[in-house]
């Protein structure tokens, strides 16, 4: 699961339900990408990675990248 820039405007309708999917789909992984907030929670250490970055930069980074 990809979660881009879900902060805590609205936490209840992205953050938990990604961290649920996470915890219970066997083979699930999180990435979540938010610049003030990429923290996951400590039962999903191994399963989730925080990436503290902006998410359009992120973006625009992937699709200027190298796409040999």
């Amino acid at each position: 699961m990809l979660e881009i820039g879900a902060g805590f405007n609205t936490p209840s309708v992205i953050r938990p339900p990604a961290e649920h999917i996470t915890r219970t789909i066997t083979g699930a992984r999180l990435v979540r990408v938010n610049l003030a907030h990429p923290q996951i929670p400590g039962d999903l250490t191994g399963r989730a990675l925080p990436v503290e970055c902006d998410a359009g930069h992120l973006i625009a980074a992937l699709i200027e990248g190298d796409h040999q």
